[in-house]
């Protein structure tokens, strides 16, 4: 019965987040002037592609976090405390930062601004599904991997929805705002946990998704593809330098 609970809250954390994203996207629907009708068949169309998105997301996160023996959860990205003393937390299962700062930022910038960071993944192990690993508990570099492999599959599709077509670009943006925000470090977020376990593969994975953004309206995909690999390993390679050699 709890898993069942559990994945219920997980949908409904999924479905609040896809509405979310889709408002975000859709507030601004590229019109000169305001018709109820065409806003409101936007808002359907983004949230049905952000809902899309966001179960490929998860799904990708699932499956290979089950392969490593891991068990992942998603929900709304919330923050549990105020403060520092005991009791300055919040009673109510916490405050969603994410859906509120995502939507300030849309209204305030009319729709110029989107902060796609609503969920955040939960990773539990337990020891039988552990069985045949080297360590009982999941290791910083599994959970960075588990991290950095739903937001590179959403910028491959970024990618190859830009170079599809052109008039797709406006659907692009979706994956690719996914995939960069869900990594900025902070609190329980994708990128916080890629950062403390793989630093390396973080720079990477980052450096990827913002020039694969810059870089596809421009390119083929292979070529997307390609100049991002290169500018992300000299991205490492940099780093490595600094941080471990000089």
């Amino acid at each position: 019965m709890a898993n069942k609970k559990t994945n219920w809250q997980e949908l409904r954390a999924i479905i609040i987040a896809a509405a979310i994203l889709g408002f975000i996207f859709g507030f601004d629907d590229g019109s000169s002037t305001f018709i109820l009708s065409f806003w409101i068949r936007n808002f359907i169309l983004q949230f049905v592609m952000s809902l899309i998105f966001i179960m490929i997301f998860v799904q990708i996160t699932k499956s290979y976090s089950s392969r490593k023996g891991i068990n992942s959860n998603f929900s709304l990205w919330n923050i549990k405390r105020y403060g520092f003393s005991r009791s300055s937390h919040y009673k109510s299962g916490g405050f969603p930062i994410g859906a509120i700062i995502s939507l300030l930022l849309s209204v305030l910038s009319l729709g110029k601004i989107f902060f796609s960071a609503i969920l955040s993944p939960e990773f539990k192990t337990s020891p039988s599904s552990r069985l045949g690993k080297k360590f009982e508990r999941a290791t910083d570099k599994e959970l960075a991997l588990i991290s950095l492999v739903g937001p590179l599959t959403l910028t491959i599709m970024g990618i190859v929805l830009t170079n599809l077509n052109s008039s797709l670009s406006n659907i692009a943006i979706i994956p690719f705002s996914i995939a960069f925000c869900s990594l900025i470090p902070i609190s329980t977020l994708n990128g916080a946990r890629a950062l403390m376990g793989a630093p390396s593969l973080y720079i990477f994975s980052v450096a990827f998704v913002v020039s694969s953004f810059y870089l596809s309206p421009l390119l083929t995909i292979t070529s997307s593809i390609l100049a991002g690999v290169i500018i992300c390993l000299a991205l490492m390679t940099s780093f490595y330098y600094y941080i471990y050699i000089k």
